[in-house]
């Protein structure tokens, strides 16, 4: 660990290392950072004559006259810009930072605030586009199937519990499982009805097929036009079934005719 022998004594305070400990070699005070000369412009005043305190006797504040620093604090107060060329002369005089490199620095903070301005306004105007989708602006089988539903807000997320009624009390990731859960439990009941459908459409496609195929071979007449028949079909059930009309999916049906009453088909 580094630190500065007595250091601590400045603020009047011993800390517990240098109260324990006492000087090995001789005792040596803080070297004090390097400060301007104002007598003299572009130079920093003698270490022997530098000062560890301010007016104020209080400890100088770290980098209080590195130039960087110095126009970062001015900038961020508002107290210089890189069109007061008297604000960068006072700088680049009082600090020892050429003129033309004081203009520069100035310009760089001018262009990170420019940037972060046109970054916020990029934040804002998604925030805005994100708030005005719906339900049905997004492609949730997509986010979900690519596990990319993490990279939704929760103010997203909690639209498709919304619409199926589900909770949106919870963390981000267990709204992303309970979400998960709806979604493949839907598609299983949506596949298994589907199934069920192909099934009843097959069914049904087979009895049309049936029907169509469906041939008279032979016409029997009912009625006075031939009593021999009719007595004949009364006297033997077995001959009455074979001389009735019939199919060749051997079914009976009936339908009405000009000519004949019923015709009879099995």
């Amino acid at each position: 660990m580094e630190y500065i022998r007595d250091g601590c004594r400045e603020n009047g305070e011993v800390c517990k290392k240098c109260s324990e400990k006492d000087w090995v070699g001789p005792r040596f005070s803080r070297v004090p950072a390097l400060y301007p000369d104002p007598d003299k412009p572009g130079h920093y005043m003698s270490v022997f004559n530098t000062l560890t305190t301010d007016n104020n006797r209080q400890l100088r504040e770290v980098d209080d006259v590195a130039p960087r620093a110095v126009i970062k604090r001015l900038y961020k107060a508002g107290t210089i810009s890189s069109d007061n060329v008297e604000q960068l002369k006072d700088v680049s005089s009082r600090y020892c930072v050429e003129e033309k490199d004081v203009a520069s620095y100035v310009k760089h903070l001018e262009g990170l605030k420019m940037m972060s301005a046109i970054r916020e306004n990029e934040r804002r105007k998604k925030r805005e586009k994100e708030c005005s989708k719906t339900y049905e602006d997004y492609d949730w089988n997509t986010l979900i199937d690519s596990g990319k539903l993490n990279s939704l807000k929760v103010m997203e997320l909690d639209k498709y519990l919304k619409r199926h009624d589900l909770s949106t009390i919870g963390k981000k990731e267990d709204k992303i499982k309970q979400i998960k859960a709806d979604f493949y439990i839907n598609r299983t009941n949506d596949a298994a009805i589907d199934a069920e459908t192909s099934d009843d459409d097959t069914l049904s496609g087979d009895g049309e097929s049936d029907s169509d195929d469906d041939e008279v071979l032979q016409i029997i007449p009912e009625g006075d036009e031939d009593d021999n028949s009719t007595e004949g079909m009364s006297e033997d059930s077995d001959e009455e079934i074979a001389n009735l009309p019939t199919i060749r999916s051997r079914r009976a049906a009936s339908f009405p005719h000009a000519r004949y009453e019923d015709y009879y088909v099995y």
